[in-house]
């Protein structure tokens, strides 16, 4: 479980992509729980106030985009209470939010403008990390969730990565939305 909030401030979204990671599920979601308690809110305080304007408000888009599309990312740092082997070990988590222009078909970030203008969709990016101890080794754990914003022409989450590193190996997983659902891959 996660608890006692450390620091959430916005910082630019090039910082976010130091700390690039996630947080994800083992590769046995029955012997590993973590759960946050209480939330983290930006520093920003006015822009944050805008972005949640109710749904339907005639500038409830205006200011989720003064709020998010301003170049920074929303980071939340927590102390990490991670059951693993039977045992709670302490650590960090990071929840880093940051809004990019994502293409649709090919599931990448976009550097350009595509062919097709319909191929391109803004999302909110959730990159979690979680790291701790289990008294011999380090696990390290990144998740990548891209989700966009305009819900009317994209209804659910597009893509989803995570990975587990720790001294016995890695995992790696990748969840592509596609026509028929959702498209999983696992590499081990």
């Amino acid at each position: 479980m996660l608890r006692s909030k450390r620091l959430s401030l916005l910082i630019p979204a090039a910082g976010a992509l130091l700390l690039a990671a996630c947080a994800s599920p083992e590769a046995n979601p029955e012997s590993t729980r973590a759960s946050l308690q209480g939330h983290s809110n930006s520093a920003s305080g006015e822009g944050y106030a805008e972005a949640h304007k109710p749904e339907g408000s005639p500038d409830a888009e205006a200011g989720f985009a003064q709020h998010w599309y301003n170049g920074t990312a929303e980071l939340n740092a927590y102390d990490l209470q991670q059951e693993r082997y039977g045992q709670i070990r302490r650590g960090d988590a990071v929840l880093i939010f940051v809004t990019e222009d994502f293409h649709a078909r090919d599931h990448v970030k976009l550097d350009r403008a595509p062919k097709d203008p319909e191929d391109a969709v803004k999302v909110l990016k959730l990159n979690a990390v979680r790291n701790f101890e289990t008294g011999v080794y380090a696990y390290k754990t990144m998740q990548s969730v891209f989700t966009p914003v305009q819900l009317n022409r994209h209804a659910a989450t597009l893509k989803s990565t995570t990975s587990v590193q720790e001294w016995c190996g890695m995992v790696f997983q990748q969840l592509n939305r596609s026509s028929k659902g959702f498209d999983a891959r696992w590499f081990s």
